[in-house]
């Protein structure tokens, strides 16, 4: 890996930039909420029932992470991995994928680059209640490895969690960081962010709006966020670049989206927070990357 030692950007662009351990000139007091990260969205979806209308991302979950990603979005049913109605599989003709198999992969890419930290939203979806599926998380997962685990309700600063994967839990407040107030943003007459609160002390500014056109999404939801020019209070900043607005294919949304992202100037430095995208690329997730390069460990 290649830093550049002067001008704008973190990482020297080109198709050998690595991205596996960016975090390693983040500094260790800087908190995770003060960090901008890129997020795959519905990450385990390269193999799922339904593609059309259920994949959203092209890269395995291995790969997602080798290419900088480093929020990874979970949804279960038990203890299999889903999206929405659509069971999300190894391979085309795989078995399911288990919850124990993207921790596993996480596991691994930590292992291989003790710098990084992962975050890992855990999200019930299907018929499976959200008790229950927290309660095969509990028993089948972090039993099993506790010492693995970022279980606080507090955002962490960098330097606690290397080698961790931070749990958010968007079921209950009983483990992990408390993403469960966190609202639907369906519908197209809603505000453009909602906040809501972690803790006591900390609070996370939400933009989800998730059943916009792609049109629609880029101007009224996803651009207002990024051209806010103050801190947003110390707030986690959650900005979804993901839509399953009409045509309701995820795809051809993120076509438009992310091209609209790609030509878009971020300015270094400036605080922009979790950005969760829809088929992600090495691209994207570097230039979010590269953004952080005011805040670099010299």
């Amino acid at each position: 890996m290649s830093i550049a030692k002067s001008g704008t950007h973190f990482y020297k662009g080109g198709e050998n930039v690595d991205l596996r351990s960016w975090m390693s000139k983040m500094p260790d007091n800087k908190n995770i909420k003060d960090i901008n990260i890129p997020g795959a969205h519905d990450c385990a979806t390269r193999f799922c029932q339904w593609s059309a209308f259920t994949k959203c991302q092209k890269f395995s979950v291995d790969n997602l992470l080798k290419n900088g990603v480093r929020v990874l979005d979970v949804r279960v049913n038990g203890d299999n991995i889903v999206h929405a109605f659509a069971k999300c599989k190894i391979s085309v003709l795989g078995r399911c994928l288990k919850t124990a198999d993207i921790v596993e992969i996480a596991e691994n890419f930590l292992y291989a680059n003790p710098t990084e930290t992962v975050l890992f939203i855990l999200k019930s979806d299907g018929k499976i209640s959200g008790k229950e599926c927290l309660e095969l998380f509990k028993k089948n997962i972090l039993n099993k490895n506790e010492n693995l685990w970022y279980l606080e309700n507090k955002f962490p600063e960098i330097g606690d969690v290397r080698g961790k994967i931070v749990l958010i839990n968007r079921i209950d407040g009983s483990v992990g960081i408390d993403f469960s107030k966190m609202p639907y943003q369906g519908g197209s007459d809603l505000i453009n962010t909602e906040d809501f609160t972690v803790n006591e002390t900390e609070t996370v500014t939400l933009q989800d709006r998730c059943t916009l056109t792609a049109i629609k999404k880029w101007n009224k939801a996803v651009l207002p966020v990024f051209e806010k020019n103050f801190n947003y209070n110390g707030n986690f900043i959650f900005n979804h670049l993901s839509t399953a607005g009409f045509p309701l294919i995820p795809h051809l949304n993120a076509m438009h989206i992310n091209r609209k992202f790609l030509n878009y100037n971020l300015i270094s430095g400036k605080k922009y927070g979790t950005v969760m995208v829809d088929f992600i690329t090495p691209e994207i997730s570097e230039k979010i990357i590269n953004t952080n390069c005011g805040t670099i460990n010299n």
